[in-house]
């Protein structure tokens, strides 16, 4: 957040961002208390970036934990503490390595949600040091170069109608670091019911006469408005079906719901992408190594080129398309947000 003073000198504007981090204990037993580790926190983040003010709080410890201690439910924690108490960042330490993926895990960020989770035992210097990598990864911060980054993140609220935009626009940087600290191309690769539903329609296409003739006969323009249709389709059913937009209540937490929407969609929209590139990549491959040619030509009633067979291989990835869009609906929304939030590499897991 940025600081309000009217009399600040304009020479001294960026030492007056402010980024506001909250730490929230989710422990059955008393480990290490929050603000033990605030000050020394606080102290590592401005040592590293001093250009900014690093105003570091501890949060109250929720009346209820979490359990089973899933990764994901772990990060939805943090996250509703961000909205909240209108944080920047959030540190959710736990005395219990959370489980991600069948793997007990000791620490993981979430960029799209800006909350980390970091398993603790104790107060020491390494756990400090960890804590404050966490935090300056779940925003991409590697370098010093970066602090551009910090203060979009730091950034005053904006108001109704054109400010939003404004305020989106002038977030840019934080917006597409924050997706590609995601890794969005391997969102779909955890998705197993929307994998299922377009190989599922991939081999009903491919070995189907039906699907050859409306390939031969379907324009490329046709075919490209048909799967730029399911693109979208596919889209919409795994963030508003999974549950992944926010709602922007009133308050200064409207720029923060308004930043993660805008990286959920875009990173949303790129793993879907990558899934189509898949697709096409491996449908292309079968129609030209198995599709038999002269079963082909008697079935559209002439010879068949190559770029006939390569058109029902386009036809059959867009057909597999559709058909991931029925196995997205059948999606857990815990498994979607899950796919969509824990794409980072920043994972470390626990001994044993």
């Amino acid at each position: 957040m940025t600081d309000p003073s009217p009399s600040a000198p304009v020479a001294e504007a960026t030492a007056q961002h402010v980024v506001d981090v909250g730490v929230v204990a989710v422990v059955e037993h008393e480990v290490v208390a929050p603000e033990v580790l605030v000050p020394g926190l606080a102290a590592r983040l401005r040592a590293r970036f001093p250009s900014v003010r690093w105003r570091v709080v501890a949060l109250d410890a929720p009346d209820r934990a979490p359990r089973p201690a899933t990764l994901q439910a772990l990060l939805t924690l943090g996250r509703r503490r961000l909205l909240d108490n209108d944080l920047d960042v959030v540190l959710v330490l736990t005395d219990t390595p959370a489980v991600w993926r069948r793997r007990r895990l000791r620490a993981h960020v979430s960029p799209v949600q800006q909350t980390a989770v970091l398993h603790v035992a104790d107060g020491s210097d390494e756990t400090l040091d960890e804590a404050a990598r966490l935090l300056l990864a779940t925003v991409g911060l590697d370098d010093d170069d970066d602090v551009d980054v910090l203060h979009q993140l730091a950034a005053a609220e904006p108001g109704d109608g054109p400010a939003r935009g404004r305020a989106l626009l002038g977030s840019v940087k934080l917006l597409f670091t924050l997706v590609r600290q995601n890794r969005p191309w391997l969102m779909t690769a955890h998705l197993s019911k929307t994998l299922t539903g377009a190989f599922a329609a991939s081999f009903l296409a491919v070995v189907t006469p039906d699907f050859w003739l409306l390939a031969d006969r379907m324009t490329a323009v046709r075919l490209a408005t048909v799967t730029a249709v399911a693109l979208a389709v596919l889209c919409g059913v795994l963030v508003l079906g999974g549950g992944l937009r926010e709602r922007a209540g009133s308050g200064a937490a409207r720029r923060t719901v308004l930043l993660h929407n805008a990286a959920v969609w875009i990173s949303v929209a790129v793993g879907v992408a990558t899934l189509y590139v898949g697709l096409a990549a491996v449908d292309l491959l079968v129609s030209v190594v198995v599709l038999p040619h002269r079963l082909l030509a008697e079935t559209l009633g002439h010879p068949a080129s190559w770029t006939t067979v390569l058109r029902v291989g386009a036809l059959t990835s867009t057909v597999a398309l559709v058909g991931s869009v029925f196995g997205a609906g059948l999606e857990d929304d815990e498994d979607v947000q899950e796919a969509t939030y824990t794409g980072s590499d920043e994972a470390t897991y626990a001994n044993g």
